[in-house]
């Protein structure tokens, strides 16, 4: 294959390890499923935003199958050089995180022409030309802290694990209440837990930290994540003690909130 990358000077605003990881699934699925001709990494400018985009001379992806591609463990019809069942490996994960920074990822792509994968994500300015942000936290302020993260989608989890490990935090993870106490117990002390509100089996958020809580025997620190905007879900929250971030979450906005947090001082 003939690969070609056509760069742009610029800069953007994103987080750099989950940023890498949408455009090293983009590639790898593009240099797996090509058989010949050429991939191209590219980047174009569309006002406050850069479109970087992913091209190859594969044999495309059908029309009616563009959309379930996404969705986990899902299989095309089509086959790779070693004769597997091409998976769209990873593309789960990667829109997940593309939601969570709130890149938008975008598919085009003809049968027999080939594909092209792309992520939009906003320009920054050079640092020289910013100003000082208060909501900015030294380096390693978040190093050694022990993060739980609960939620029942594997996709989310592994993408929090990526961010989270970036900021030099330990990370747990549990799929629900069940999971959650076992790590709770296993590991070293957890300094805070991060959760979704709708858990599978009936199971929300809430509960599954107020229950960390009893397990831990102090006011363990919680942030409740969740895509629902009801209003109720956000006062009970805030009547058990815990932060509320909606989705999609701001990297940004999650460390300040964990810093935060995970230095107030517990109660029993």
């Amino acid at each position: 294959l003939d690969f070609r990358a056509r760069s742009r000077r610029c800069m953007v605003r994103s987080d750099r390890q989950l940023l890498r990881r949408i455009l090293q699934n983009f590639l790898s699925n593009a240099i797996r499923y090509t058989h010949s001709g050429r991939v191209l990494l590219g980047c174009r400018l569309q006002g406050e935003r850069v479109r970087i985009e992913v091209w190859d001379t594969g044999p495309g992806i059908p029309e009616d199958q563009q959309e379930q591609i996404f969705l986990e463990f899902h299989r095309l019809g089509q086959h790779d050089e070693q004769g597997e069942k091409c998976l769209g490996l990873g593309l789960a994960i990667a829109d997940r995180i593309g939601r969570m920074l709130d890149h938008p990822i975008s598919l085009r792509s003809r049968v027999g022409r080939g594909t092209v994968f792309a992520v939009t994500v906003p320009l920054g300015a050079a640092r020289s030309e910013e100003a000082p942000a208060a909501a900015v936290l030294p380096a390693g302020r978040l190093a050694g802290l022990h993060v739980l993260c609960v939620d029942n989608e594997p996709a989310i989890l592994e993408a929090m694990t990526l961010l989270l490990q970036g900021w030099g935090c330990r990370v747990s993870v549990a799929a629900g209440l069940a999971d959650a106490q076992a790590a709770a117990a296993a590991d070293a002390p957890v300094d805070v837990v991060v959760a979704d509100y709708r858990l599978a089996q009936g199971e929300n958020g809430i509960a599954v930290m107020d229950a960390l809580r009893a397990q831990a025997g102090c006011r363990l620190p919680g942030i409740l994540v969740t895509a629902d905007h009801a209003p109720e879900v956000r006062e009970a929250a805030r009547r058990h003690g815990y932060q509320f971030l909606n989705k999609p979450v701001r990297p940004a906005v999650l460390r300040a909130v964990l810093d935060a947090v995970s230095r107030r001082p517990r109660v029993a």
